[in-house]
């Protein structure tokens, strides 16, 4: 039986964000003309981000990379990761 993974909060600038690990309509500059990535940025200002991003064990981002941006956008200082 695999381990329980536990979820803990870490600071936006302690995560690396890879740009080369992710397609070209993930990264920023391209998140903010999408209507859906406007809309999940106002869902994460209202309830927070309530999936956690999955992260290594050196805080490199794995999945979760446009929760990551829609928490940054919204001016979150912490997000919600899991150890993958």
């Amino acid at each position: 039986m695999p381990a329980a993974s536990s979820i803990i909060y870490l600071p936006v600038a302690a995560i690396r964000v890879m740009p080369e690990d992710y397609p070209l309509t993930v990264r920023p500059g391209n998140l903010p003309r999408s209507g859906a990535f406007r809309d999940l940025v106002k869902s994460v200002e209202k309830n927070g981000v309530v999936v956690p991003v999955v992260v290594t064990k050196t805080n490199k981002l794995i999945e979760g990379h446009y929760r990551f941006w829609a928490a940054v956008a919204a001016g979150l200082d912490r997000v919600p990761v899991e150890v993958g």
